[in-house]
């Protein structure tokens, strides 16, 4: 009984967890979009240019 509700209060703990990053992950989204997707611009034209480069 004991370690059954162990188990419940760990999952919680984990879905709280995983909550949390989705709603991280959503809020950079809406908030940081404009400035991640110039790091993401950025970031892939100098991918682009090192994988022509080499």
């Amino acid at each position: 009984m004991k370690s059954n509700v162990k188990n419940q209060s760990t999952a919680l703990c984990e879905t709280k967890i995983r909550m949390g990053l989705d709603h991280l992950i959503l809020e950079y989204m809406l908030h940081g979009f404009q400035r991640g997707y110039m790091f993401v611009a950025i970031a892939l034209e100098a991918y682009s240019l090192g994988r022509r480069g080499a």
